[in-house]
């Protein structure tokens, strides 16, 4: 399996991303910045859906 099939294998698997080495720091840190931003603000959005049912069920 080279390397283009297993990035192809690894992000059908569920991987948001496929980070190969030698990497860039400042490459790595900005990735792992926009994915943890990116799960703050999914969960934000969970937790609006959840209250917006919750109070649809009161009414």
């Amino acid at each position: 399996m080279d390397h283009q099939d297993e990035e192809e294998a690894g992000l059908e698997a569920g991987a948001i991303d496929y980070i190969t080495k030698p990497f860039h720091n400042a490459s790595f840190k900005a990735k792992i910045h926009n994915y943890l931003t990116l799960k703050e603000l999914l969960a934000k959005n969970k937790s609006q859906i959840i209250s917006l049912d919750f109070e649809n069920d009161w009414f």
